[in-house]
């Protein structure tokens, strides 16, 4: 598989596996792509098993360690389980231009949505420990609002930051159904394959194309920039990358937004 060049829509930039190589050493030079789950990671270490699996989990409600904070402070899990769906709603929305919440968890910015995810979230009682990854990725269905990215974030935050339990669950590709965005970048240094990797085909067929291609480009820009890249790190380094092609992220702006 020749890797091609070609300028996105919107772009200047001339696009090959050197220069996204290059970004993506820049990206995890600065601690990406998601610098502000190794602040979650350490904000809940020596935790109980259970209370920081909680706390990692409400991070990913809003993939910001400083809302995660207000949320555990305010609002432990019994409290959550035990307040009425509409008296947590109302909370939120009376302190709702306080709540930073990050453009990937956009189906959570409403009141009712959010008490609604925090709720599932709070009744969700897995020990995916004891999952391996597709069963541990099915469980989470019962989390209202978790699509395929935050699902393979939590079991990466689980994995990295939960301890030696959930040390198996790496993401084995990059969970490629319905996966616009990084397969649109894939497309962008893959151009002969276009017409599978920009659309929303998920058939047998194309999956397996887009899994062997995001695994071959994977090793190849761990091999460019010197160390191992996840399967989740380099989704979202695919993602991350494709909107700096298009103006709307630079490196550092994960870290920057945060603060």
């Amino acid at each position: 598989m020749s890797i091609g060049r070609r300028p996105p829509p919107g772009s200047k930039a001339r696009v090959d596996l050197a220069e996204f190589a290059e970004f993506c050493r820049l990206k995890m030079a600065v601690n990406g792509p998601d610098v502000h789950m190794k602040c979650a990671g350490a904000a809940t270490a020596g935790l109980p098993d259970d209370e920081r699996r909680w706390r990692l989990a409400i991070y990913n409600c809003f993939s910001s360690v400083a809302t995660a904070g207000a949320i555990w402070s305010r609002w432990p899990r019994a409290k959550i389980l035990e307040t009425p769906d509409v008296d947590l709603a109302a909370w939120l929305r009376a302190h709702w231009k306080g709540i930073p919440i990050r453009n990937t968890r956009r189906p959570v910015r409403a009141p009712h949505k959010l008490a609604r995810c925090l709720k599932s979230v709070a009744a969700y009682d897995v020990d995916v420990a004891a999952l391996d990854y597709e069963a541990a990725w099915k469980s989470l269905d019962a989390v209202y609002s978790w699509g395929r990215y935050v699902r393979i974030k939590y079991l990466e935050t689980l994995r990295r930051f939960g301890g030696a339990a959930y040390a198996h669950l790496e993401a084995p590709n990059i969970r490629a159904h319905g996966a616009w965005s990084p397969r649109r970048a894939l497309a962008w240094l893959y151009p002969t394959y276009t017409a599978t990797l920009d659309v929303k085909t998920n058939d047998r067929a194309a999956i397996a194309l887009i899994n062997a291609l995001a695994a071959e480009t994977r090793v190849a820009v761990a091999e460019r920039i010197g160390r191992d890249v996840s399967f989740y790190e380099f989704e979202a380094l695919l993602c991350n990358w494709r909107q700096s092609l298009t103006g709307k992220l630079y490196v550092g702006r994960t870290i920057d937004s945060e603060l």
